[in-house]
Formats: structure tokens, sequence, C-alpha cells
């Protein structure tokens, strides 16, 4: 209690997309007593959507639709974001 912390602020693009959109007149935002880190994500979106549709499969499975598991799960794209 009463020690100083930064505050971790988390940018899912790559350093270098960031960069290029301030200079482009977008950016990222920078605060004093904070830490920025970049994830390296190309198109977040893309993760986005393949983290809804792994969702959608796991709730498929636990409502009884267990012969579609497989191919839900090939087809959210999860795996390929996570390898």
């Amino acid at each position: 209690a009463g020690q100083d912390r930064e505050l971790l602020i988390m940018d899912l693009r790559p350093r270098a997309s960031a960069y290029a959109n301030k200079v482009g007149g977008g950016g990222f935002e920078s605060y004093s007593g904070c830490r920025l880190l970049f994830g390296g994500i190309d198109a977040a979106s893309v993760v986005r959507d393949a983290w809804r549709l792994m969702g959608q499969a796991v709730s498929n499975l636990c409502s009884g639709e267990v012969g579609s598991w497989f191919r839900d799960v090939a087809n959210s794209g999860w795996y390929d974001q996570i390898a």
C-alpha cells in the first residue's frame, strides 16, 4: 500500500502498425505512470472472431451436439491463432 505502481496498457497491434497509425493522425495512448505493451497481433478482429466461434463450438458440445465438435473447432480457426 502506498507504493507507486504503473498501469499496464495493452495494445494488441504490432508496434510498427501503431506507430504508422500515429503518423497518419491516429495512434495510441501514452500516459505518465503507465507502461505500454504491444501484442504483435496483425488482425485482432480475426482473433476475436476465432474466439467467438470456438466459444460456439464449446456451447454446441455442452448442449449435446457432440457430432459437430471436431468440425466446429476446426472451422473456428482458433488453433491457427494460438499456434
